[in-house]
């Protein structure tokens, strides 16, 4: 399969629909860097490269104990997500996957999604998953830390499906 992986900074921030996710899954999951989400964003605008940078994520709170900053993380999922909605897939699992996610973007922004209705996980959303996983793997991720990331944002665009075991 082949991926495109376009550097942090080729991947635009500027749909608010795109800031909207990565505050949600932020607030949802890292609350206390919530209070420092606008300015994540501002400095990401800048220079994303600079702010994945697994060095420039830690920032020493203790002896031996660093703090590692997940919302870069999450904004490049989300925009990297919301740059896939405009570009054409290369290949059939690229094309599956914006399908799938194009299908979960409308009912999310529509809020048609009833809450009780739990739908069987497929392919495609196993796919979104790695996407997401392997796209945040390159911008300098753990693995650890993709998946976490990747199962929260597939968890906040595919409303019904059963919650990822990165709880």
């Amino acid at each position: 399969m082949s991926m495109r992986r376009p550097s942090p900074s080729a991947v635009p921030l500027g749909d608010p629909d795109v800031l909207t996710l990565a505050r949600e899954i932020v607030g949802t999951h890292y609350p206390p860097e919530l209070d420092l989400f606008d300015a994540v964003v501002d400095e990401y605008r800048r220079d994303p490269d600079r702010l994945l940078n697994p060095e420039t994520l830690r920032a020493p709170v203790g002896i031996g104990v660093d703090l590692v900053l997940m919302t870069p993380y999450v904004l490049a999922a989300a925009a990297y997500l919301g740059n896939m909605l405009v570009e054409k897939a290369a290949d059939k699992t690229l094309d599956a996957v914006r399908d799938r996610l194009t299908e979960a973007w409308a009912a999310r922004k529509a809020r048609r999604a009833d809450d009780d209705v739990v739908r069987p996980v497929t392919s495609a959303d196993a796919d979104l998953t790695m996407v997401i996983t392997i796209h945040l793997t390159g911008t300098g991720a753990s693995p650890e830390v993709a998946r976490e990331i990747a199962g929260k944002v597939s968890d906040a665009l595919l409303p019904g499906r059963p919650p990822s075991d990165n709880d």
